[in-house]
């Protein structure tokens, strides 16, 4: 059984949340069954706070991790929920119940890490998760004028162009500043490329790109026949093109590598299985 510790509301909280309802920059009107399962999901959310802080200070490993420690659990959790949702999309629109009980679960996971760095900032007094949850909650209104406010965008190519004109004049700062230097490789190319389709730059068409990859093709074969150095730069050439004209073709090339890479392990089991016998 475990103990949930009693935590005090700070008294600027004691209200309806982080706010009263005028200082919301959008009020919510809904129906009493769509009022229940707001409450049922406070419930939920609160009673998720409460066994992550009592796990804070009775469990010997949860007490023992720092944001660092943590970090790569946060990275792990969200690859398998990634799996999980590419799993599911292979048997949309009728997924088999294990496979969405699966996907739920994951989801579980990757939320409980938001929940125990934000326990972690509370411990030191920065904030807390109620704080992470108005943040986000005021950014999504902030974004999105064209539903809580009087601005008109008809496509989600102009809802892409406005959030990254907001964003960049709430920050200041250089529209490709908020991309992570760690990302993978082929998520970073589209992270690119979509953030300069959000502010207009014209991509590159799908023959200019064809073109990008048969001279980067060319000029490997030439490299690997007089031993030069250049195979690097080619072959990184080669495959940004590659991920760009994924991009243009609406394909998600990380998730595409991942499924061919997939295809490439069952058929080297199976060769292997064959060979054995």
């Amino acid at each position: 059984m475990v103990t949930v510790v009693d935590r005090n509301v700070p008294p600027d909280r004691e209200s309806s949340g982080a706010h009263d309802s005028e200082s919301r920059a959008v009020h919510y009107a809904g129906s009493t069954e769509q009022t229940g399962t707001l409450q049922h999901t406070g419930d939920s959310f609160t009673r998720l706070e409460e066994l992550v802080a009592t796990l804070r200070q009775e469990c010997p490993w949860d007490m023992a991790q720092t944001h660092i420690s943590l970090g790569r659990h946060l990275i792990e959790e969200a690859y398998e929920t990634l799996e999980a949702l590419e799993e599911l999309s292979r048997y949309e629109p009728n997924p088999p119940v294990k496979v969405v009980d699966h996907l739920k679960e994951e989801l579980g996971d990757l939320m409980i890490q938001v929940f125990f760095h934000a326990i972690l900032e509370e411990e030191m007094g920065r904030f807390t998760i109620q704080d992470v949850v108005d943040t986000l909650h005021d950014k999504l209104v902030a974004r999105h004028p064209h539903v809580f406010g009087d601005a008109i965008a008809t496509s989600p190519e102009a809802v892409a162009i406005r959030w990254e004109k907001i964003k960049t004049d709430e920050e200041g700062r250089d529209i490709f500043s908020g991309i992570p230097k760690d990302l993978p490789a082929l998520s970073l190319v589209a992270k690119v490329q979509r953030k300069a389709d959000s502010i207009g730059v014209q991509s590159a068409g799908y023959q200019a790109l064809l073109h990008d990859l048969e001279g980067s093709l060319d000029g490997l074969r030439s490299a690997v026949a007089e031993n030069t150095a250049t195979e690097t730069d080619l072959v990184g050439d080669m495959l940004l093109s590659l991920a760009r004209l994924a991009d243009l073709l609406n394909v998600d090339a990380e998730s595409a590598l991942r499924e061919s890479a997939y295809r490439f392990r069952e058929t080297i089991s199976k060769d292997a299985g064959q060979k054995l016998r």
